[in-house]
């Protein structure tokens, strides 16, 4: 093998293993957030305000015909 393939070769693999070594910290990273924030899950009772006042502004919006 030459010289200059070689020297190819290697810093193809120095750059192979800086990107691995990045992949894992971004992961690491990541797990860490969720860690710190827990997802949780919302309670019915407080979605449901949010469901009906949709619906209330949308009746409000319709124009009644009393006259």
């Amino acid at each position: 093998m030459r010289r200059r393939e070689l020297q190819t070769i290697q810093l193809k693999l120095s750059e192979l293993k800086e990107y691995e070594q990045a992949k894992l910290e971004r992961i690491k990273l990541k797990t860490r957030q969720q860690v710190e924030t827990p997802r949780t899950p919302t309670p019915p009772s407080e979605s449901i305000p949010e469901a009906s006042g949709a619906n209330e502004s949308e009746e409000y919006a319709k124009p009644t015909s009393t006259m």
